[in-house]
């Protein structure tokens, strides 16, 4: 009960409000995960993760504006809905830095990372104009990459400044085209 009273005490004029998430492994191992908290909301913040909804309170009107849950994704139902109402539709978000819930990440939708990503580009194909997707597909493409990197275990500080210097010349590109 402390944790309705403490998320709604001051509530503010939004449409979603979310709040932390704790993980709880298969060995009963807590690990606690504060949510991003970003403004505006991008599309980059959709692209590495989202907004969990089991620590999010969604506005009914929400619904009512732009329906339920898509219960045709097995896993990235949530996600659609995050992008159609706050990514394509600007709905008002706030977080809090509360603890919301337990989540329990042994189940489908932390382990099946390849139907997660086959069904969020099925959305993005539904819902996004092709450029955008373009630039979606090329981060992907860069994400990848920098798996490759992290593979060849090198030391901490290498990796930092591979990663430094590509998030310099992502931002270096952007400017240039005017993103």
């Amino acid at each position: 009960m402390n944790t309705l009273n403490n998320i709604f005490f001051e509530l503010p004029d939004c449409d979603l409000l979310y709040g932390n998430h704790i993980k709880v492994n298969s060995q009963g191992e807590r690990i606690k995960e504060k949510q991003v908290k970003q403004y505006p909301f991008t599309f980059r913040l959709l692209f590495n993760g989202t907004i969990n909804h089991q620590s999010a309170f969604i506005s009914r009107k929400l619904f009512d504006r732009y329906g339920l849950y898509d219960d045709q994704l097995k896993i990235a139902s949530d996600w659609k809905f995050f992008l159609v109402a706050i990514g394509l539709n600007n709905a008002k978000i706030n977080y809090k830095n509360i603890d919301i819930v337990y989540y329990d990440i042994s189940g489908i939708s932390s382990n099946k990372k390849k139907l997660l990503n086959f069904e969020r580009l099925q959305v993005l194909n539904e819902l996004v104009p092709l450029p955008i997707l373009a630039d979606y597909k090329s981060m992907e493409a860069d994400n990848i990459r920098l798996g490759i990197i992290r593979k060849y275990k090198f030391t901490s500080q290498i990796n930092r400044l591979v990663q430094s210097l590509l998030i310099r010349l992502s931002r270096s590109i952007d400017k240039f085209i005017g993103a």
